[in-house]
């Protein structure tokens, strides 16, 4: 991403998605042309546009799944495996989010305990 960056190819990220990740008739064209930019960039080629623009329109249609989500959180010492329990711990998305928004509104009591430093939904984990 930072290649495209830098090369002016997109501006943000999320570029990538409003140029690739719907398939109608009026954005074809500007699909089209990015892909032949990125496919003259150096490291790149036709192959190499084709599959980066087929891998947006994956996650654009189909998402991805909690643990990915969570491993692009760049938490550190979470890495693939971590992600992995963590989401498998809550399941689906919206009971980690409902956990994330408890533990963000935590509290420390006066009288905690030992496991205080730790919010009462990833305490468990």
């Amino acid at each position: 991403l930072g290649h495209l960056m830098e090369e002016g190819v997109i501006r943000f990220p999320s570029d990538l998605f409003t140029t690739f990740g719907s398939k109608n008739d009026e954005n074809t064209t500007r699909q089209e042309e990015t892909l032949n930019k990125i496919a003259e960039l150096p490291g790149w080629g036709v192959q190499s546009s084709q599959n980066l623009a087929e891998s947006v329109q994956s996650v654009a249609s189909g998402g991805v799944t909690l643990s990915r989500y969570i491993y692009s959180l760049g938490i550190p010492l979470v890495g693939t495996q971590a992600s992995q329990l963590v989401a498998a711990a809550y399941g689906d998305v919206d009971s980690f989010l409902k956990a994330l928004k408890e533990a963000s509104a935590y509290e420390e009591s006066d009288e905690a305990d030992d496991d205080s430093s730790i919010p009462p939904p990833f305490a468990a984990l």
